[in-house]
């Protein structure tokens, strides 16, 4: 997505006040997003907000590293379908399931809930922070999960 130089407080010609309004609330300027069957796929791996310290600011872990790289993938994804979370939020979050389950454990474990960490909340979290700088807006969850999957993604179901 091309960046504009947008002077503050000024709304572009081909912008309406209400996206203008909304771009200065998310950061992002909002573009119609591409929906397949009422969802959008985010084909990145969940990972869940972990704890974070001022010490991470120069004492870097594998986990905060893992959770930088998650929050580029999701939001590079975001820009190029164009998705800005709206007020109401309903995700379906999908996990891997590890590759040392037997074939047969790992077929039964497909589609079926996901009952072990990452918490939900957490999950919640770390999408909430990666497409939002303020997400107090979030007013609403409709429908949260998450399951088991051979194939790792994030659907989200449009409102």
């Amino acid at each position: 997505m091309a960046k504009r130089l947008i002077v503050k407080g000024k709304v572009p010609q081909s912008m309406s006040a209400a996206d203008f309004r909304k771009m200065n609330e998310t950061g992002r300027v909002p573009v119609a997003p591409s929906k397949v069957e009422g969802k959008i796929v985010f084909h990145v791996e969940p990972m869940g907000k972990p704890r974070m310290t001022q010490q991470d600011k120069w004492k870097k872990r594998k986990v905060t590293d893992r959770y930088w790289a998650f929050k580029d993938a999701l939001n590079a994804r975001a820009d190029e379908l164009g998705y800005v979370p709206g007020d109401i939020l309903s995700i379906r979050f999908y996990i891997r399931i590890p590759k040392s389950w037997s074939k047969k454990r790992a077929l039964e474990a497909e589609g079926k809930p996901h009952q072990s960490k990452p918490d939900l909340d957490n999950l919640i979290k770390a999408f909430k922070d990666s497409l939002l700088k303020e997400d107090s807006h979030v007013y609403e969850y409709h429908f949260m999960g998450k399951y088991w999957s051979k194939e790792p993604r994030i659907e989200v179901i449009a409102q």
